[in-house]
Formats: C-alpha cells, sequence, structure tokens
C-alpha cells in the first residue's frame, strides 16, 4: 500500500478511535500519550470535597478545562468527521466490489452491443441485396411489358389476318351456294343475281346481299305488293335510294315503255352497279339513273356508308365517305308530266326529302308516298316519332301501314300512328283513286 493509502487508513482509524474513546495510534513524527495522563486529566475530584451539582454541569457541558481547549472538539465537529471518515472507509472497502460488479455488467452489455453492430451490418447488406433484387424486378418487369406489347401486336395482327381469312372463306362459301342454287353468275368482280324482276349486280364480295335481293320478292312484300297494287301502264315512279335497283326494275316493268322510271342513287358504286343492272335488263329506255341525294336544297354533302351496304344516308356511320351533290325533289322532276309512286328510302332522312318535294305534292294530288319507318334513325337523328308523322299529316296525307300477319295494307289513325313499330308505311290524300284502292284491298 502506498503512502496515501496507508495516510486515509491511518485518518480513518483515528477518527474510529475517538469515536470510542480510545487513544489512536499515532503516526510516525507524533508524539504518544500514555493511557495514565489521559486518566489524569479526566480524574474527577476527591469524594470529601463537596460538590456543587448546580455550578459543576454547566462547567463540566460547557467550559473546557484550562488548558486542554486545543485538544478537544466539539462535538458538532467531531461528528462531521465520523461522516467523512466512514464514508471514505465504505468507499475503500466497497469499490473493489463495484469494479468487478461494473466489469461484470459491462462485459455482457459490450459484447451485446458488438452482437447489435454485427446485426444491423447484416441488416443492412439484406436491404442492400433486396433493393438490388428490386431494382432487378423492376428491370425485367419493364422488359416483360415491352414483350407483352408486342406480343399484343402480333397477336392483334394474327386476330385481324384470321378475320380476313374468315371472310374471304365465307365469301367463297357463298358464291359457291349462289352457284349451286343457280341464281348467280360470276362476272369478273361483280355477281349477277337473278331476281324475280330481272338481273341485278351486285359486289363480288357481297355474297350475301346479293341472296338478299335473290328472295327479295319475299324480304321486301310490303314494298313490292304496294307497286304492284298502285302502279299501272304509263305512270311515273321515282325510286328514291333506289340502291343497285331491285325496286327500280319492278317499276320498270310495271309502267311499261310507255311510263318512266327516275331511279336516284348517292353511292357512286352503288350508282355504278345501278346503271349496269338497268343496260342489263335492257330498261334504259324507261329509267333515267341519276347520282345525287334528295335534300331541302342544293348543296354538297358527305355521305357516310359502306359500297356494300344495302342502306346508305347521309348522317349514317360506315367505312367509307362520299361527296355528293344535293337538290330538291322538286328541281329534278322540274320536267315530269306527272308523279304517281314515290318510293323514299334515306334512312332517316325522309323529312329532308319531304320538304325539298312540297311543289310534287300539291301538283299531283294522286301521289302515293312509301316510305321506311325507322324508329332506331329516328332516334339516333333526335326525331320524335310525333313529329315525323305530323310533317306528313300537314300534307292532308292519309295514313296506311303493312301488316305482315295479313300481307296487307291497313289504314292508321294519326292517334295510333306514333304507336307504330318500325315498318314500312304508305302515304295518300283521302278520296283520291289510289286512297279507294287501297281501302278495297284492306283485310
Amino acid at each position: 500500500m502506498d503512502s496515501q493509502s496507508s495516510h486515509s487508513h491511518t485518518d480513518a482509524v483515528k477518527l474510529i478511535s475517538n469515536i470510542l474513546r480510545e487513544p489512536a495510534p499515532c503516526s510516525k513524527g507524533e508524539s504518544r500519550k500514555t493511557t495514565a495522563d489521559n486518566v489524569r486529566k479526566t480524574t474527577p475530584a476527591p469524594a470529601s470535597e463537596p460538590r456543587d451539582e448546580s455550578s459543576e454541569t454547566p462547567a463540566e457541558s460547557n467550559t473546557p478545562p484550562a488548558g486542554e481547549g486545543a485538544k478537544l472538539q466539539s462535538p458538532s465537529r467531531g461528528t462531521g468527521h465520523v461522516r467523512t471518515a466512514l464514508w471514505r472507509f465504505l468507499v475503500l472497502c466497497t469499490e473493489p466490489i463495484f469494479s468487478r460488479l461494473r466489469d461484470y455488467l459491462a462485459a455482457p452489455l459490450a459484447r451485446s452491443i458488438a452482437l447489435l453492430h454485427v446485426k444491423s451490418d447484416s441488416h443492412r447488406r439484406v436491404t442492400e441485396g433486396i433493393q438490388h433484387q428490386i431494382v432487378r424486378l423492376e428491370f425485367h418487369s419493364r422488359n416483360f411489358a415491352k414483350q407483352l406489347t408486342h406480343l399484343e401486336s402480333q397477336f392483334g395482327m394474327l386476330a385481324n389476318q384470321l378475320a380476313r381469312l374468315k371472310s374471304q372463306a365465307g365469301s367463297v362459301h357463298g358464291r359457291i351456294q349462289l352457284l349451286e342454287d343457280g341464281n348467280s353468275l360470276v362476272a369478273g368482280g361483280e355477281l349477277l343475281a337473278r331476281t324475280p324482276n330481272g338481273y341485278v349486280l351486285v359486289p363480288a364480295d357481297g355474297p350475301g346481299f346479293a341472296r338478299f335481293l335473290a328472295k327479295a320478292a319475299v324480304w321486301e312484300q310490303a314494298t313490292s305488293r304496294l307497286l304492284d297494287l298502285a302502279l299501272r301502264e304509263g305512270m311515273t315512279f321515282v325510286d328514291v335510294g333506289a340502291n343497285v335497283g331491285l325496286h327500280t326494275l319492278q317499276g320498270a316493268r310495271r309502267v311499261g315503255p310507255a311510263g318512266d322510271v327516275v331511279a336516284l342513287e348517292p353511292n357512286p358504286h352503288l350508282f355504278r352497279l345501278l346503271r349496269k343492272s338497268i343496260r342489263i335488263n335492257d330498261m334504259e329506255d324507261i329509267c333515267n339513273c341519276v347520282n345525287i341525294a334528295l335534300s331541302s336544297a342544293d348543296g354538297i354533302a358527305t355521305l357516310d356508308g359502306s359500297k356494300y351496304c344495302a342502306v346508305n344516308s347521309l348522317n349514317e356511320e360506315a367505312e367509307t365517305e362520299f361527296h355528293v351533290k344535293t337538290a330538291p325533289l322538286d328541281d329534278v322532276l322540274r320536267e315530269a308530266r306527272r308523279v304517281d309512286v314515290v318510293k323514299i328510302d334515306a334512312g332517316g332522312g325522309e323529312l329532308d326529302v319531304l320538304e325539298g318535294m312540297n311543289h310534287v305534292l300539291s301538283s299531283h294530288r294522286d301521289i302515293v308516298l312509301i316510305a321506311e319507318y325507322g324508329l332506331p334513325q329516328l332516334k339516333r337523328m333526335g326525331i320524335r316519332p310525333v313529329e315525323w308523322f305530323d310533317r306528313f299529316f300537314a300534307h292532308d296525307l292519309a295514313l296506311f301501314a303493312f301488316e305482315e300477319q295479313t300481307s296487307a295494307w291497313r289504314q292508321i289513325t294519326e292517334d295510333h300512328a306514333r304507336k307504330l313499330p318500325t315498318t314500312t308505311v304508305a302515304f295518300v290524300r283521302p278520296g283520291t283513286n289510289q286512297w279507294t284502292l287501297l281501302k278495297e284491298h284492306e283485310p
């Protein structure tokens, strides 16, 4: 033990000795007092001398003996030294214990911290690996998306090719059926179809349309029956929306060489087939074909419609657009000597045609108007049924509708007109010869 530790230990022993009132060992250079001296200093007075207790008590408690004031300490001061000495003694005794305890507790904590550092590094490496994998997955997903888009494009092209092959296969099958039936003949890029009213040319890639024309006498029986009923020799028939000439040929056969037929078709492709059909059937002297779209005024309009479709309209969406000239029917028929029957197939544009024929209606009292009343077309154009019928009723025309159950024409009142489904209708003036003829054939 070094000098400082020896000194501290000596001080502590001294303080404990003072508490026990025993002489403390003296350090080097310090004189020792014998026990006898201490006893002599504290020996009480002889018993023969009387003691004044009242006077001795204060002196004994408050006044120290003479000559010993420098050696004796006050109780409060001594207590402070005792506490300090005890604290130092406890520190010296417990310091090794706390040191060992600190080492015992700090070692696992240090190991735990080191382990946490190791785990943190491991987690960091795992996180970096996951981030790297995410980057790789994103890269692969982008490549997969590009490949998927490419495959979708190829599948789309393949689907289009399959659709074209299917269409071509259906067209070939249809041609074979037509040839087997003996009603059609392939002539170059067109089909020559035989109908009850003559031969008509149709697009070669539209065999379904050719079959429709071949059976038109059944499917279009409403118009066909009315033309057979209303047209006679020497009359004039106007076919608005003639298409390839199905009803044009029927009207030409009904009016004969003494009559006239005016066929109006706006679609250039169908108009070319119409003229060919008229020429094949040797009806050129009877039929006058005009490539025009009827309207309420002169001008130019855009016709939307497939060249293979049997229905064309100025407002109908289709694959091909045509720019056509428009004119009122009054201008087209300015030189006509008479007008007996007008068939209007305008795909919803009947009111425009009606507005452009005021002079024709007023000049020909016995006129018959045949129109296709189509609810889907009117709805698409925003025309209400009551409005459509009222425009015809304004010209003092009576309404007849074809009944499929009886295959006959029957007069319809104005109140019931708006309740009609999509059908073929006819308008005539009451009291005329045509009105009387229709009334006679009512069921």
